[in-house]
């Protein structure tokens, strides 16, 4: 199976990849037997960034948008990797421009947080822990149209699972919008993405993963992304003794 790869970089971060990627690419290809995949990279140099953060997420996601759609054109699974949850737009914004705005997108998120804060919920102020609330429509429009997403994400197409870390209107505001929310358990996410493949086309799977012993963090987000690659990735990262892979992406 050929995959169709899109590596994100942190800002401010050169433009090839960091270990943490070079580490997850390299598990989740062995683990799908994918062959010559397609890579295409995302940076913006410090010096073209701007200073406003809205622009520059609408910035990133716009040339996110333009990688997912270069795959997503040519029916390859893309696997977007790297990066932090702010890619969300970005992602789906790239399948309406390869597949068209009307295309019905479910989204299935594996997070501890649900990012679905907005200005009026928000503790922190943190842009991070928003894009799924971009994403369907409830702020920053700018964000998401920078984006390419022009098509708001329907909140009944949403499933989140886990999302035990909530600010309290977050959470409010999610029940009320009428997001699922399940743990992580088999037979209920196993059941919530089936009512979900009911009513859409595709599914884009989100997945982040993160590594807090000793401060290390690995976090990766894609579509398309077998159930198997993400336990090699945690055993991967959790070995004991360290995989080798793994102790380099610490060094």
């Amino acid at each position: 199976m050929r995959l169709h790869v899109v590596e994100l970089a942190q800002r401010g971060r050169p433009d090839h990849p960091s270990l943490e990627v070079e580490t997850l690419r390299q598990v989740i290809l062995e683990e799908t037997g994918s062959d010559q995949p397609e890579i295409r990279a995302v940076h913006i140099p410090l010096a073209e960034a701007p200073a406003d953060p809205i622009a520059f997420l609408a910035l990133q996601g716009g040339q996110i948008a333009e990688a997912v759609a270069s795959g997503a054109r040519t029916r390859l699974p893309v696997l977007v990797i790297g990066g932090n949850c702010t890619c969300l737009p970005g992602v789906l914004g790239g399948l309406q421009q390869a597949l068209g705005p009307t295309i019905r997108v479910g989204l299935v998120w594996f997070d501890a947080h649900g990012d679905f804060n907005t200005p009026q919920t928000t503790l922190s102020g943190m842009l991070g822990g928003m894009p799924v609330a971009v994403s369907a429509g409830l702020c920053y429009p700018e964000w998401r149209e920078g984006s390419q997403q022009l098509v708001p994400l329907p909140t009944d197409r949403i499933v989140m699972v886990d999302v035990r870390n909530l600010d309290p209107d977050e959470e409010r505001l999610i029940r009320w919008t009428g997001v699922a929310v399940v743990p992580i358990e088999r037979d209920q996410v196993a059941a919530a993405a089936s009512r979900l493949a009911e009513k859409v086309d595709l599914i884009y799977l989100h997945v982040d993963v993160q590594r807090d012993g000793d401060g290390d963090v690995f976090a990766y987000c894609g579509s398309h992304l077998p159930a198997r690659g993400c336990r090699r990735a945690r055993r991967c990262a959790g070995a004991d003794p360290p995989h080798p892979r793994a102790e380099r992406a610490r060094r």
